[in-house]
């Protein structure tokens, strides 16, 4: 949603839609980049000889990050031990 707001809002501003879309592109690529690199990490860590094991160290962390910035306690249908 927020993504059609800032597009809508350079043609508003007076640039042609192409120009928009240009700076739309290229304000949203280092965001887009630094998730596909999480994506990749996270597939190649899943896909590895040691993969569940690492997969669940990384739920653990979440865990305790959540624990630890006090975020509210969620109900899951897991739990992570």
């Amino acid at each position: 949603m927020l993504d059609a707001v800032e597009l809508a809002r350079l043609p508003a501003a007076g640039s042609s839609w192409d120009d928009a879309a240009a700076e739309y592109e290229t304000s949203t690529s280092a965001l887009l980049a630094e998730s596909a690199y999480g994506s990749a990490e996270g597939d190649a860590t899943f896909l590895s000889h040691g993969g569940q094991a690492l997969t669940l160290e990384v739920y653990r962390q979440h865990a305790a990050d959540e624990a630890s910035a006090g975020v509210g306690r969620r109900r899951t249908a897991f739990v992570i031990p």
